[in-house]
């Protein structure tokens, strides 16, 4: 199985457990996206913070060998610690389920493990071209990057991020990747 179809997978299932096909990111609603380079600036200030959660996604998945060939967590010796530590970036929900699908404990080390697999797509700031958003409200906003030929050339599969203000600090809370209606 390939790279983008594990990530694919995994999204799936994310979005199947917690977000059961959420209208926020269907492609029927296209026209209401904007070219993030046009943005307002708290909209690109948004997706810099966004941009940071991810940055704290790829920190969280820092390991190091275990005695026996195990990948240890860094950041996090526990579940608590592990949740506690994403949710300086992403909602309470995605927080939780990022841990269950990427960890495990290893109750005869006592510590909390990596699980080897692809991980989430992520959003740097060098994509800020790629990028439109929507704006729900004031404390919501949908950004979206579409990657053509995917699994196969002529294809295309619309990465959608959630974003929500809370106090202030803009979370990761919903991920979606869907196949884009191609027509030629």
């Amino acid at each position: 199985m390939g790279f983008w179809q594990k990530v694919l997978l995994l999204l799936i299932v994310i979005s199947i457990s917690l977000f059961a096909k959420p209208a926020w990111a269907g492609s029927d609603a296209s026209e209401l996206f904007q070219s993030l380079s046009s943005a307002p600036t708290e909209v690109q200030d948004a997706f810099t913070q966004v941009t940071r959660d991810f940055a704290l996604y790829e920190q969280f998945l820092q390991s190091e060998p275990g005695p026996d060939g195990s990948c240890i967590l860094v950041q996090a010796q526990t579940p608590d610690q592990a949740r506690s530590f994403l949710e300086g970036g992403f909602t309470f929900d995605l927080a939780d389920a990022i841990c269950s699908n990427y960890t495990c404990w290893d109750s005869v080390q006592q510590r909390l493990l990596l699980i080897p697999q692809e991980g989430l797509p992520t959003l740097h700031p060098d994509d800020k071209s790629l990028i439109a958003f929507h704006q729900l409200n004031p404390d919501e906003i949908i950004f979206r990057c579409i990657y053509p030929n995917c699994y196969a050339s002529q294809d295309a599969y619309v990465y959608s991020v959630k974003a929500l203000c809370q106090n202030s600090i803009w979370k990761i809370d919903a991920l979606s990747l869907e196949k884009a209606d191609c027509e030629n």
